[in-house]
């Protein structure tokens, strides 16, 4: 009896053992190295007429009658679907009196702007087509809403209409301006400085 409980106890002790031992697997260690996370970057531009200024118009000597031309390019340089809707505007009409005589005329891809290649050789599309956005109208009225030039469609998918302003589209745009043949002696010797100011935002955000 007591030889059979000395081996139950031995069984027992085994037993124990058996469920105490930590068994062992292979294994391996790697380590994701270097994650990194960079921006994009919006960039509006506008591409011409090139100088720092980007003057579009130095003009003197201008008579009752008379129209003056000049094209304004801008284009969308930002990183990868950075699309943009954009606004333009004159900011003030007090730095003179001869805008109480000026009228203007918008259009948008005009035929006769004469640098196209320089954008499709440069890897730009075209934005638009040619129509008149703005048929001639006294300059103040520009000032509705303050906005003179506007690409403020709302956001949507590639290829469906319409569309917000696109990474490497350029938008030519041709403005004219004429002194109305109605105006009297009173404009003689008389000057306006204008600017137009431009704000861009990402497609997806509110432009004000």
């Amino acid at each position: 009896m007591k030889k059979i409980l000395l081996s139950l106890s031995i069984l027992i002790l085994v037993g124990a053992g058996v469920f105490g031992v930590t068994q062992a697997f292979f294994s391996d260690t790697e380590t994701s190295v270097g994650n990194t996370f960079s921006s994009g970057t919006m960039d509006f531009r506008i591409a011409r007429p090139g100088d720092t200024e980007h003057k579009m118009f130095s003009v003197s000597n201008l008579k009752p009658g008379q129209t003056v031309t000049g094209y304004l390019a801008v284009v969308n340089d930002s990183t990868d679907e950075i699309d943009m809707k954009w606004k333009g505007w004159i900011p003030d009409f007090s730095n003179g009196v001869l805008d109480d005589v000026l009228e203007v005329k918008v259009t948008m891809r005009p035929g006769d702007y004469p640098d196209y290649d320089d954008f499709t050789n440069a890897g730009y599309t075209i934005a638009g087509h040619e129509f008149v956005i703005q048929d001639w109208t006294h300059i103040h009225n520009l000032a509705n809403e303050n906005t003179i030039l506007a690409w403020n469609y709302e956001c949507s998918n590639p290829g469906v209409e319409p569309q917000p302003f696109r990474v490497k589209w350029a938008g030519i745009y041709k403005i004219e301006v004429r002194m109305q043949e109605t105006a009297g002696n009173g404009y003689q010797n008389q000057s306006f400085t204008g600017d137009i100011n431009f704000y861009a935002t990402q497609c997806e955000a509110d432009l004000f």
